[in-house]
């Protein structure tokens, strides 16, 4: 499949202790496990961290259709962390293609047949 690189960063503040946040995907037009692989993971950001990037992997498929996105969503259940730009959407781009064509190069017809 295809994989992007995504990172989250500390917008503002530092850190001296762990910080929790949960990542996870959801459908869009684009489905799991068909088109992405679906993710529910922990981030932990470590004192003095500002940013935890991962590899976001999609489906490879040779099936022309239009982009699809999913989206990917941070929460907390720690009070003491604000999020900030807490959604982004992953876009497919499609880059399959299609060939159609004759079956053969050449067709004959007798005269007078329907």
């Amino acid at each position: 499949g295809l994989a992007v690189e995504v990172c989250t960063r500390i917008q503002n503040g530092s850190l001296e202790i762990d910080a929790n946040v949960t990542l996870s995907s959801s459908n869009g037009t684009a489905e799991a496990p068909g088109d992405f692989t679906a993710i529910e993971q922990d981030l932990t950001f470590s004192a003095n961290e500002n940013s935890i990037c991962w590899t976001v992997n999609s489906t490879n498929d040779v099936i022309l259709e239009d982009d699809k996105d999913f989206m990917l969503t941070l929460t907390t259940s720690d009070d003491r962390v604000n999020l900030s730009l807490s959604e982004a959407t992953i876009t497919i781009l499609n880059d399959d293609t299609v060939t159609i064509g004759f079956e053969q190069p050449q067709y004959s017809a007798t005269e007078g047949s329907d």
